[in-house]
C-alpha cells in the first residue's frame, strides 16, 4: 500500500506492508544524485520525521545515496572525503532515527554506494552483494525476517513416579541385583558393564513407571475463563450480525466487542501488577516473551568462504575454529622427554559402600537430568533397601566405577 503522506519533494517513495498478526513494515526507496548538496539530504530527514510521529512499525530504507566515503563499521568518514559534510549528515540521520546500515561489501569499486537501513537489524539474517547492472559492480541482496523467531520448546517426556508400580518394579530390581551378584565385576569391562546396567534399569523404569509427553504452550495467562466466555459471546453476536445484517445486531456486536476489549485490558494490567509484586524472575520472563529482537547469535562470516553463515551447527564450528586459532600448534612429532617426577604418587584410597549410599541419598532428583537421563531418581530408588530391594550390588558397581573412572556417562555427570 502506497503511503503518499510520507512522500516529499525529491526521489523518495514509501509503501506499507500489512501482515496478519504481525507489525506492519514501512519500506522506502531513496536516491541522492551525485551532484546534490546538503539541502537535498534534508528532505530525507523531513520524510523520516513524519513517519516517527505516526508509525511504530519496523522501517526499511534502501537506495543509492552516492556517498561511498563512509566507513559504516565505525560510523566515520574517510579522511579527505570530498563531501564529508553530507556524509556526516547521513550518519547523523541514521543515528537520530535509530537506523543501522547493514551492507558491508563494496557495490562499486571499493565504495559502498547502495545502502540498506533498518530499525531492527536483528531481523537481518543475510547480507550479500550479487553481480550488478549498469555502472554498479554489485547489487545488495538482503535476506531478513518480518518478525522475531521464537523457539518452541520441544515436547519432552516426564515420568510420574508417584503412580509407579512399586511391587513389580521392586521385583525387577531384585532380579537385576541377583544377576549382577553372580558376576565377578573385577574381570568385566567397566564400560560394557555400565551400559548393560543402565539399559536394564531404564527399561525397567519404562515398563513400571507411567509417563506423559509435556508440550510447551503459547498462552496469554491474563485471559481468564470469564473473558473466554465473553469472547465466545462476541463471536456469536458477530455471526448473528452477519446473518441478519441489521443495524440493531451490528450495534449489539460492537457493544459486546467494546466490553470484551475493556475487560481484557483490565485483566492484562492486573496481571502485570501482580507479576511485578510477585518476583523479579516472573516479571523478566514475561518481558522476555514480549521481545522484538532476535537474541540468538547473529549470522557469522565464514573466514574461508567469505559468506554469511546462518546455520547453528556451522556457526558453532566457526566459533570453535576461532577459539582454537588463538593457541599455538605444537609439533607432536618432536616432543621432549618428560623427566621423572619427584612428587610421590598418591596412595590408593578405598571407597566404602556407606559413602556411596550417602552420595546417592543426597542426589537432587528435581535437577535437570544429565547425559544418563533420569538416573539421579533411579539411583536413589535402587540405593534404598526399603523401597526396591537390596542395594549391595548397585553400590558395589558404583564403587567400582569410581575406582576405574573410565565410564563415559559419568565423566560428564554433574551429580557425582
Amino acid at each position: 500500500m502506497h503511503r503518499p503522506d510520507f512522500d516529499i519533494e525529491g526521489e523518495i517513495i514509501w509503501t506499507q506492508i500489512e501482515m496478519f498478526g504481525e507489525k506492519s513494515i514501512l519500506v522506502g526507496a531513496f536516491y541522492r544524485p551525485p551532484s546534490s548538496d546538503l539541502a537535498y539530504l534534508s528532505t530525507l530527514r523531513e520524510s523520516l520525521s513524519k513517519i516517527t510521529k505516526s508509525q511504530h512499525s519496523n522501517v526499511w530504507l534502501a537506495g543509492d545515496l552516492n556517498l561511498g566515503d563512509i566507513i559504516w563499521s565505525n560510523q566515520s568518514v574517510k579522511l579527505g572525503a570530498p563531501k564529508a559534510n553530507i556524509s556526516k549528515e547521513l550518519i547523523n540521520i541514521a543515528a537520530d532515527f535509530g537506523f543501522e546500515q547493514v551492507i558491508d561489501k563494496p557495490t562499486r569499486g571499493e565504495r559502498i554506494l547502495d545502502l540498506f537501513f533498518t530499525t531492527n537489524p536483528t531481523l537481518v539474517t543475510k547480507s550479500t552483494v550479487v553481480p550488478g547492472i549498469s555502472d554498479h559492480d554489485g547489487i545488495a541482496s538482503i535476506v531478513l525476517n518480518t518478525s522475531v523467531k521464537r523457539s518452541n520448546q520441544p515436547p519432552r517426556k516426564i515420568y510420574l513416579y508417584q503412580r509407579a508400580n512399586c511391587e513389580d518394579w521392586k521385583a525387577d530390581a531384585q532380579k537385576i541385583s541377583d544377576d549382577f551378584a553372580s558376576r565377578d565385576l573385577s574381570v568385566t569391562d567397566a564400560e560394557n558393564l555400565w551400559n548393560e546396567l543402565k539399559d536394564r534399569v531404564l527399561a525397567s523404569e519404562e515398563k513400571h513407571v507411567p509417563s506423559k509427553i509435556v508440550r510447551g504452550k503459547k498462552t496469554s495467562p491474563w485471559i481468564t475463563s470469564q473473558i473466554k466466555r465473553h469472547q465466545r459471546k462476541k463471536q456469536r453476536a458477530y455471526n448473528r450480525a452477519v446473518k441478519s445484517n441489521t443495524p440493531e445486531e451490528w450495534e449489539r456486536f460492537r457493544e459486546i466487542r467494546k466490553s470484551v476489549k475493556k475487560e481484557t485490558r483490565k485483566s492484562y494490567r492486573k496481571f502485570i501488577h501482580d507479576k511485578c509484586a510477585e518476583s523479579t524472575k516472573q516479571l523478566y520472563s514475561f518481558i522476555k516473551a514480549l521481545k522484538n529482537d532476535n537474541t540468538s547469535i547473529s549470522a557469522l562470516k565464514d573466514p574461508e568462504l567469505g559468506t554469511l553463515i546462518t546455520d547453528s551447527q556451522q556457526k558453532a564450528e566457526i566459533l570453535s575454529k576461532q577459539f582454537q586459532s588463538q593457541f599455538p600448534k605444537e609439533n607432536l612429532e618432536d616432543l621432549p622427554i618428560e623427566p621423572e617426577s619427584k612428587i610421590p604418587s598418591m596412595p590408593d584410597f578405598i571407597i566404602h559402600e556407606a559413602g556411596v549410599i550417602k552420595l546417592l541419598a543426597e542426589l537432587n532428583s528435581n535437577k535437570a537430568t544429565g547425559p544418563d537421563g533420569n538416573f539421579s531418581q533411579i539411583s536413589q530408588n535402587y540405593s534404598r533397601r526399603d523401597r526396591l530391594g537390596s542395594q549391595n550390588n548397585f553400590s558395589t558397581f558404583i564403587r567400582y566405577r569410581c575406582s576405574t573412572n573410565r565410564l563415559v556417562d559419568f565423566k560428564h555427570n554433574s551429580h557425582f
